[in-house]
């Protein structure tokens, strides 16, 4: 079944949502690549991010516990349009040219979507059927953790896909971020900070 672009099939693997994410980058990158050394850096760049890394972030809520197989699928797809900017070979380690972009790798892309969507649902800036999705954990008396912004992890009776539906797998994201991101009072401060944080995660040594 396909629904606003997004190929679902009766098990919920995905696999038909992501060769259509990874056709649609390869083939802008193909084109892209052809003309590259007509383009500057910051053209290239922009090209990218409107043709390849938009259909990459397309729906990718819905990504949440994609298995490896899939993600890296997804990641090599990534790694080519960080190498296409760059003008760089396959063997130069691409680490360093994603954190030099600044971009988050697939999964973190994922979470900075998912998380970024239960703020807005938090601050009631989504339609009422996604504010009913979720439940805040409820204190009868005045603690300090009644402040934290944290969510109820709901309980599912399907352990393949229901661990992966929404108002089972978010709670779960969302309450593993740091207080201070959780409850920042802004959504642009609350980007800002979940994409500061995740970087960090990802990029700086432990």
């Amino acid at each position: 079944m396909r629904n606003l672009g997004c190929y679902f099939d009766r098990h919920v693997q995905l696999d038909r949502l992501v060769s259509s994410y990874c056709s649609s980058a390869y083939y802008h990158l193909r084109l892209i690549s052809r003309i590259r050394h007509l383009l500057k850096r910051d053209a290239c760049h922009s090209s990218i991010r409107c043709l390849v890394l938009s259909r990459l972030d397309y729906c990718n809520g819905l990504l949440g516990g994609l298995n490896n197989g899939l993600t890296n699928r997804l990641q090599r797809a990534q790694h080519s349009a960080a190498r296409v900017i760059n003008r760089v070979r396959r063997r130069c380690h691409i680490t360093t040219i994603l954190r030099l972009l600044h971009w988050l790798p697939i999964k973190m892309r994922v979470t900075f979507k998912i998380c970024t969507c239960m703020y807005k649902i938090l601050h009631c800036l989504t339609p009422d059927y996604l504010n009913c999705a979720i439940a805040r954990k409820a204190h009868t008396r005045a603690l300090r953790s009644a402040s934290d912004a944290t969510l109820f992890p709901v309980t599912v009776p399907r352990r393949t896909v229901g661990k992966y539906s929404f108002a089972a797998a978010r709670p779960t994201i969302w309450n593993s971020l740091p207080k201070s991101v959780r409850t920042t009072e802004t959504l642009a401060a609350f980007r800002k900070q979940l994409k500061t944080h995740l970087f960090r995660l990802h990029y700086l040594p432990r």
